[in-house]
């Protein structure tokens, strides 16, 4: 995103957990790109002094999600049993 901004990355500060990320934003310390569905969660440090959510514009940035397993696991059916229930759920505009 900061390439696509034309703004360096700062290196001197940076996270992977969701909270923490949201919580460094919400304390000025820069933004950061969240799923849709973490906007007004508990996670989400909003309000008037906290963060405020701007949609992207253009294409949107997407994720491919897999299972993977071996065909002799002892769990296969409860795995397709997930699969099918992500694909039910998936939100809309995803592929399979």
């Amino acid at each position: 995103m900061c390439e696509r901004l034309a703004s360096p990355e700062r290196t001197d500060a940076r996270a992977t957990s969701l909270t923490t990320l949201l919580h460094m934003a919400a304390g000025g310390l820069g933004v950061t790109v969240v799923p849709a569905m973490a906007v007004g969660s508990a996670l989400w440090p909003g309000g008037p002094d906290g963060l405020r959510a701007l949609p992207i514009r253009g294409r949107s940035p997407f994720r491919t999600i897999a299972l993977a397993f071996r065909r002799t696991a002892a769990r296969g059916d409860e795995i397709r049993a997930v699969a099918a229930a992500l694909r039910e759920h998936r939100p809309r505009g995803g592929d399979a």
